[in-house]
């Protein structure tokens, strides 16, 4: 992926954040810049991280997506979510998915 698609992305996910949270457009663009950096970093490495969950509650979780740390299984063929982030929870062992809007840190 180039730095113009990184871009857009981010764009993208920053307008939808300031029209679907009623965020500022400067908060959107950096929680927009925190996901990319967390789902990137994911791909390389094992990360910790700390969003909010709906109950309220807040969560620090230890995930990646790194390939050769994933269980091996069936791809479920559901489309991916635009508003949602899926990881491998290395700590429960299981997949985990998060809003993106309630991204509150990453540790990377």
């Amino acid at each position: 992926m180039n730095a113009t698609e990184l871009k857009s992305q981010v764009c993208k996910l920053a307008r939808r954040f300031e029209r679907e949270n009623r965020m500022s457009l400067s908060e959107a663009m950096r929680l927009a810049w925190q996901n990319l950096k967390l789902k990137v970093a994911m791909g390389c490495r094992c990360v910790r991280f700390t969003f909010t969950k709906k109950s309220g509650e807040v969560r620090n979780a230890f995930g990646t997506l790194l390939q050769g740390v994933l269980p091996e299984g069936k791809n479920s063929g559901r489309k991916q979510s635009d508003t949602a982030q899926v990881y491998y929870d290395i700590e429960a062992q299981g997949y985990r998915s998060f809003v993106k809007a309630n991204l509150i840190s990453v540790e990377l």
